[in-house]
C-alpha cells in the first residue's frame, strides 16, 4: 500500500479530512471506510484507450481523444480493406456504412456431409475427393428432388462430380438466402484425412456468401485470395 494522504472530505464516511491510501491494483480508498476514490472518468464520446491501440497497430496516426464515431469510421475502413473493396479515405462513417452494406461478402469454415455415400449415377464419392485438393473451388447446387431431404444442397466440382452435401443448417441458410438476393459459392480448405486404412476422407469448406449488390469484381477478388490462401498452406 502506498503511503496515506489527508484529503478532502470522503463521500462514504464523511470524514473530514479523509486519509486516502493506495492498494495494489493502484486505486486509492479511504481508510476509514474503504470506499474506493475514482479519478476522472473518460467522457463517453471518446475512444477507449484499448481502442486507440488497436487503430496504432494498424498503422493509424490518431491522439488520446480520438471521439468514438471516428474511431468507428476507421474500423469501417479497416473492414473495406479486408474484404478488398475501395473507397474514399475522406468518406463519411455514413458513406463507409453504406459501401460495407453494398458490398458485404465473408466466409466462414463448414463440413462436407455425405461423403460416405455413392452418387446417383453409381460414383464414388470418396475416390472423387481424392482427385481433389484445397484450394478447388466448387458450386452450390439446389437438388428439389432429393428423396430424403428436400432442402438439399449439393455440393459439385466445376467439371460436375458430386463431393457430397452442405448440412441441413447451412443448406437452409443457403436456400433463404438465395431466394433474398444472397450469393454463394465453397471452396475446399482441406481434405480430412486422419490416416487410419478404412476410414472415409472428410473435406473442410470454405462458405462464401455476399450481397447480390456487391460489385462481381470484389466477389472475384475475394474468392481469388481465398483459393491462393488455402492453395499456398497445402
Amino acid at each position: 500500500m502506498g503511503n496515506p494522504k489527508p484529503k478532502g472530505i470522503c463521500d462514504g464516511c464523511g470524514k473530514s479530512p479523509r486519509t486516502l491510501t493506495q492498494i495494489e491494483s493502484g486505486q486509492w480508498i479511504c481508510v476509514t471506510c474503504l470506499r474506493e476514490i475514482r479519478g476522472p472518468q473518460r467522457p463517453k464520446h471518446l475512444a477507449t484507450p484499448e481502442q486507440i491501440a488497436t487503430l496504432r497497430k494498424q498503422g493509424f496516426d490518431v491522439s488520446d481523444d480520438l471521439p468514438k464515431a471516428e474511431y468507428r469510421r476507421l474500423t469501417t475502413m479497416i473492414t473495406l480493406r479486408s474484404r478488398s473493396v475501395p473507397f474514399n479515405s475522406s468518406a463519411t462513417l455514413e458513406e463507409l456504412e453504406e459501401l460495407e452494406y453494398r458490398n458485404y461478402i465473408n466466409h466462414r469454415s463448414v463440413n462436407l456431409a455425405g461423403v460416405s455415400h455413392n452418387n446417383r449415377d453409381g460414383t464414388n464419392r470418396q475416390q472423387i475427393i481424392r482427385r481433389c485438393s484445397a484450394g478447388e473451388l466448387l458450386r452450390l447446387k439446389a437438388e428439389d428432388d432429393n428423396p430424403v431431404y428436400p432442402n438439399a444442397v449439393a455440393v459439385i466440382r466445376l467439371n460436375g462430380e458430386q463431393l457430397g452435401y452442405l448440412h441441413s443448417e447451412e443448406a437452409e441458410e443457403v436456400r433463404k438466402g438465395s431466394q433474398e438476393g444472397w450469393l454463394y459459392a465453397a471452396i475446399i480448405n482441406k481434405i480430412l484425412d486422419d490416416g487410419v486404412k478404412g476410414h472415409y476422407l472428410g473435406v473442410g469448406l470454405i462458405l462464401v456468401y455476399a450481397r447480390s449488390t456487391a460489385d462481381t469484381a470484389i466477389i472475384k477478388e475475394h474468392i481469388a485470395n481465398l483459393i491462393r490462401k488455402y492453395q499456398e498452406a497445402h
